[in-house]
């Protein structure tokens, strides 16, 4: 769908958040369809390809983009708030983000065009679903918290527990995604941001991979990793699919044999997504490079992997 089309569409814009969350507590009563509307940079595109729609049942278009109490970054001690409606080219741009959170801004570069990062958000990545989310794998390996608010309330979600299936998450008719919550690690702790696709910048990701290390006395405290492109949703990955040293730091060594085995098993069952993904044989290929490139996550510097596998092109890594 075009901006011209978006005229077809009845249309709001709430002069703040109380009045946006009347708006859809209302609307979620009478099982009115409503779509909020921040960047639209997925919205636009998914309507493309979405059933017609006769003009009765046109959802509400409802624009929160302008929204004060969405609008905002702050840092308090520890915990970076992103509010929902924060461009992603906001975010690369603040320099509390570059500092605290390296990983978050490494994205934000990468995440599209330069249109794309001016209109684009963190929540509409968030509440779109989608499994090549770059925004939401970075979010991931971060083990962020939402803030969801409606007229009832507020509750915070887990990212780990947000997403149910495809597309499908727990937030409710009546509830938007006011702010995104991290929990921030030290500074300068290591973390590693690698997407792969036809164009650094302006392609959807056919993989991507989020991690960051928090590391005592050479050691890992935490290991967040994340992957995007391989699954339903974006991936968790779990400890005993982190490469070595830090995933197997409490002694887990089986034999060379045995990991290569397991991990292409693993690779197998991430991709349920028939039809969307390359062979099965290219997306291990992509699967062994981003794992290397997860090895270096607690190392610094971080050396970029190359692969012998053809079409690729990497964001940098940083450590």
């Amino acid at each position: 769908m075009s901006v011209a089309g978006l005229a077809l569409h009845p249309f709001t814009a709430p002069r703040d958040l109380p009045a946006a969350l009347g708006l859809l507590a209302e609307r979620a009563a009478r099982n009115e369809k409503t779509v909020l509307l921040a960047g639209g940079t997925d919205w636009f595109v998914e309507r493309h390809v979405a059933p017609p729609e006769t003009e009765g049942t046109l959802p509400l278009v409802v624009d929160v983009s302008r929204l004060e109490g969405l609008r905002r970054v702050s840092l308090d001690g520890d915990t970076l708030r992103v509010g929902g409606a924060v461009t992603y080219l906001e975010l690369r741009k603040d320099a509390r983000v570059a500092a605290r959170c390296p990983l978050l801004a490494a994205m934000a570069r990468d995440v599209g065009a330069l249109q794309i990062q001016a209109r684009g958000t963190l929540a509409g990545n968030l509440a779109s679903g989608s499994p090549a989310a770059d925004g939401v794998c970075a979010l991931a390996a971060l083990d962020a918290t939402l803030l969801l608010r409606s007229i009832r309330g507020a509750r915070r979600v887990p990212l780990a527990s947000f997403y149910t299936g495809y597309r499908r998450s727990v937030l409710a008719p009546d509830e938007l995604i006011e702010a995104v919550e991290i929990a921030l690690p030290p500074a300068g702790a290591p973390f590693v941001w690698r997407k792969v696709g036809t164009r650094q910048a302006q392609a959807i990701s056919k993989v991507a991979l989020a991690g960051v290390a928090v590391v005592e006395n050479g050691r890992a405290k935490r290991l967040g990793l994340a992957m995007a492109s391989v699954a339903p949703t974006v991936a968790f990955l779990p400890g005993d699919a982190c490469p070595r040293p830090l995933a197997r730091a409490r002694g887990n060594h089986r034999r060379r044999s045995s990991g290569r085995r397991s991990r292409r098993r693993r690779a197998d069952r991430r991709h349920p997504l028939h039809g969307r993904l390359p062979a099965a044989r290219r997306r291990r290929a992509r699967h062994a490079v981003l794992r290397g490139a997860a090895r270096g996550v607690g190392r610094s510097p971080v050396a970029p992997a190359r692969s012998s596998a053809p079409g690729f092109a990497f964001a940098t890594i940083s450590a």
